[in-house]
């Protein structure tokens, strides 16, 4: 069995590590006590008393924590994105001062 690599294999783990980092950031907001809290409340709420209220209410929350976890992605692929431009102008350059024969940046 072939071993995965090459670019598509780096980009996607490292796709993947940032989209977990995001949801990970995301879903650790709140403590876990806090996070106990509220799902035993919706847990024991009555659906007789508004039942379809307390599922609209999870549907809200569950659509604004993916929003906020697409802005966190976002976010993070900007970042990386000036990351790499930053590296390349770098390496760029080092290229060229090595290729005239100056002395090399430490």
């Amino acid at each position: 069995m072939r071993r995965p690599s090459g670019p598509g294999f780096v980009i996607g783990a490292l796709l993947g590590g940032a989209l977990g980092a995001g949801f990970a950031t995301v879903f650790a907001a709140r403590s876990g006590e806090e996070t106990r809290r509220r799902l035993a409340s919706w847990r024991d709420s009555d659906p007789a008393d508004g039942g379809n209220q307390d599922s609209s209410d999870v549907s809200q929350l569950g659509q604004e924590l993916f929003r906020q976890a697409l802005r966190r992605v976002e976010y993070a692929y900007r970042a990386a994105r000036q990351a790499r431009e930053a590296a390349n102008i770098s390496l760029a350059q080092e290229w060229d001062q090595r290729k005239r024969g100056g002395p090399t940046p430490t």
